[in-house]
Parts: structure tokens; C-alpha cells; sequence
């Protein structure tokens, strides 16, 4: 079932959907079948760096965790509910997504995983990345993350 040419299909929006399910790209290190969800992600490469945006509504300081090493960015954490909701409340439509999510990404040329950069602003992860020379060895790196 496509979209509109040129759009993604919508299912599982504003997430891919859980691992290992269609539409959710089944991420490394996540097993098949997992509850655990797999943000959209973008990946771009410019002439110096590497940069990967994903999608994480609401997030909030100490929500997100992040690892860079030179050829992959892993992402995780967990999502709560950025409203209140009393006993005696009716809920008549729950399509928000809260809960443990996680992203593992290969990235398409080494990086220097001590040269990460990562901002979160509107909803979006960015996490920019310098290229490596072709030499460098491993190694992985946390990365903190600045919330505007």
C-alpha cells in the first residue's frame, strides 16, 4: 500500500513502527519482533562531515542517549507521556508514541568519534559527525546532547 508519489508511506508515523516489522526497517542490534520502536531516521553526507537527524517528539533532557563510534551512531532511550492523565480521565484516541526506542546506524564513511556534535530542537535529534582519515583505528565515544 504506497502513498502519494514521492512521500513515504505514513504507517507507524511518526515512527518506521517497532523492529522488525514492515515500514520499520528492522535496526541492528534489535532483535525481530521486538517492542522496541525504531525512530525515522535521515542520513546525509557532506563534504566534511557525516549528519543523521531522527525523529523524537517530546523529548527531554536525560530521555535520549547517544554513542558514536567511527562507523556506526546508536541511539536510545525512552519517551514518557508529556502530559498528565487523571484516573477519572476518558481517553478517545492514544496514537501518541511514548516508551523505550532505539536506533542503530551504520554510517556510510568513518567518522571521528570524538568530534560529535548533537542538538535536539522542534522534535529533531541532529548529530553531526567529522569524516575520519582513512587511517584512524577504533574507538567509541558517548555524546552529549544540547537541548535548545
Amino acid at each position: 500500500m504506497g502513498g502519494l508519489p514521492g512521500f513515504p508511506a505514513m504507517s507507524g508515523f511518526p515512527f518506521g513502527g517497532q523492529a522488525g516489522q514492515a515500514g520499520g526497517g528492522a535496526s541492528a542490534g534489535v532483535p525481530p519482533g521486538s517492542s522496541v520502536v525504531v525512530p525515522r531516521a535521515d542520513v546525509i553526507q557532506t563534504r566534511h562531515e557525516v549528519v543523521v537527524w531522527l525523529e523524537l517528539p517530546g523529548a527531554e533532557p536525560g530521555d535520549v542517549k547517544i554513542q558514536a563510534s567511527q562507523d556506526s551512531l546508536h541511539v536510545r532511550g525512552n519517551l514518557r507521556r508529556p502530559y498528565a492523565v487523571q484516573a477519572d480521565d476518558q481517553v478517545a484516541t492514544n496514537e501518541l508514541f511514548r516508551g523505550e526506542f532505539r536506533r542503530d546506524i551504520p554510517l556510510p564513511v568513518r567518522v571521528k568519534s570524538e568530534k560529535v556534535r548533537a542538538n535536539y530542537r522542534q522534535g529533531l535529534l541532529e548529530v553531526r559527525m567529522l569524516k575520519a582519515e582513512p587511517e584512524a583505528g577504533p574507538r567509541g565515544q558517548d555524546v552529549p546532547i544540547r537541548f535548545d
